[in-house]
């Protein structure tokens, strides 16, 4: 597979880019409490990355409650500004990855059902901001993943500001949802099994490579 011919990349972030594990189940977990509702095991809240916090919390509780649903995202998004950062870090490959692109000068972008000041936090954290360029998330959208909209923002952006030929951008997630939001958006799409979602439901959908993750991605790269 050729992939010098994207000359921009969009990731999702969450078992893609990173793993914020702990600080994601800390904060389910501790609005859960709040909530009067019992704490959920790691694989639980883990199998619902990728989904809204609303839907998550509605499948983990069997709760049908819009309102409520509102009112746990509203307090899990205070939790988890206290704590999400400082329980992030990259999966294997993933900065090393950005970095090379970064030297090659492709563009590189973040959708994320996430809000996306907590990635740019991340990045900045990190002391690197310059790894990315943009982040699409949760409040810069109408419908979330696996709906395109993110994914459409983020390439008319890069067409519009970095004049990159919407042919030339592919996409990498590790979830159902994002392969259904690249197939939606009519974006190539190369799927990672860093997640929950099993490299053959990933295969099942329109992509470009399947593979172990951003590890592989830059080996394949490298001796490309």
């Amino acid at each position: 597979m050729d992939f010098s011919r994207y000359k921009a990349w969009i990731f999702d972030f969450d078992y893609t880019l990173c793993d914020a594990t702990h600080g994601i189940v800390l904060a389910y977990n501790r609005t859960f409490r709040e909530f009067g509702f019992p704490e959920q095991p790691e694989d639980t809240i883990r199998s619902t990355v990728g989904l809204t916090v609303p839907e998550s919390f509605m499948i983990m509780t069997g709760s049908t409650d819009n309102e409520l649903a509102g009112r746990f995202f509203e307090s899990f998004v205070r939790t988890a500004d206290k704590i999400m950062t400082a329980h992030t870090e990259y999966l294997p490959g993933a900065r090393g990855f950005l970095l090379a692109l970064y030297s090659a000068g492709k563009p590189r972008a973040v959708v994320t059902t996430k809000m996306s000041y907590r990635i740019v936090d991340f990045f900045e954290k990190q002391g690197e901001p310059e790894l990315i360029d943009f982040v699409i998330g949760y409040q810069e959208v109408e419908e979330r993943k696996p709906a395109p909209d993110g994914l459409c923002a983020a390439r008319a952006k890069l067409e519009r500001d970095y004049g990159v030929d919407g042919c030339a951008i592919v996409y990498v997630g590790d979830n159902e949802v994002d392969a259904r939001a690249a197939q939606a958006a009519g974006m190539d799409f190369i799927g990672v099994t860093t997640g929950t979602t099993p490299a053959e439901i990933l295969s099942s959908y329109p992509h470009i490579a399947v593979v172990s993750g951003i590890s592989e991605l830059l080996h394949l790269t490298e001796n490309a």
